[in-house]
């Protein structure tokens, strides 16, 4: 929307994460770039969605936004089940991703 903001939250990407190229211009503003933790690769097993032990994810959370309090993360999937579990939370603070690591 032009003049609106984008505000980003803590979250992994690539390097290659722009606001905007050539072809696709953000007609507003966007803050948070120093939320954002960059990588040139995933920090997550691809099969698992488990983040990898010592990755820049694990413990690096963010406490859920005053509007969706009332709406916490409590499930994450699991893949040898195809279906949701109960998400725990190991360390100081939950992983960024779908799936939370339970060990270090």
């Amino acid at each position: 929307t032009p003049g609106g903001v984008l505000n980003l939250g803590k979250n992994w990407s690539t390097t290659a994460l722009a606001d905007s190229d050539p072809w696709h211009p953000v007609p507003g503003t966007v803050t948070g770039w120093a939320n954002m933790i960059k990588g040139s690769t995933a920090p997550m097993d691809a099969n698992t969605f488990i983040p990898l032990s010592g990755s820049a994810i694990v413990d690096k959370g963010q406490a859920a936004l005053a509007a969706v309090t009332s709406f916490p993360v409590q499930y994450q999937f699991d893949m040898a089940t195809f279906s949701g579990k109960t998400r725990p939370q190991f360390g100081t603070a939950s992983d960024i991703g779908a799936v939370e690591r339970l060990s270090n």
